[in-house]
């Protein structure tokens, strides 16, 4: 049993070290785009939005940590939301209760938004977005 939980605590650590490096890749590259002079959106769905949103806030004098630090928010409120749905804390685990699980072990464990802003290191990044304007 205790290899279980030990091997359950790395693939739940595994999956939440990648889901911190999604959010930290997108809210880098969000940033990045919005505040760049010249960025590229031709890869986005709506590249004339971007671009609109990207002159008000250089405009604005709105820098990339700035951008960042509300995104890194913003991310984390819909990952949080998301494994909250996983973990059975909303309505629909009155219908149906979903669960992350390998092929070999199954589930990967309960309470995953728990884990969340450790994995994302949020408080951390925070202040640094902060202390680096």
């Amino acid at each position: 049993m205790a290899r279980f939980l030990n091997d359950q605590a790395k693939v739940r650590d595994a999956f939440l070290q990648d889901v911190s490096a999604a959010v930290h890749r997108w809210v880098a590259r969000t940033a990045q785009e919005l505040t760049e002079p010249g960025a590229d959106h031709s890869l986005s769905a709506n590249p004339d939005a971007f671009e609109r949103i990207s002159a008000a806030l250089r405009t604005a004098g709105v820098t990339a940590n700035d951008v960042a630090s509300v995104q890194l928010e913003a991310m984390y409120g819909l990952t949080h939301s998301l494994l909250a749905i996983i973990d059975g804390a909303t309505k629909m685990a009155e219908v149906q209760r979903v669960y992350l699980s390998t092929d070999e072990e199954g589930s990967i464990g309960e309470g995953l938004h728990e884990f969340l802003p450790e994995a994302l290191q949020l408080d951390e990044h925070l202040e640094r977005l902060k202390q680096s304007k």
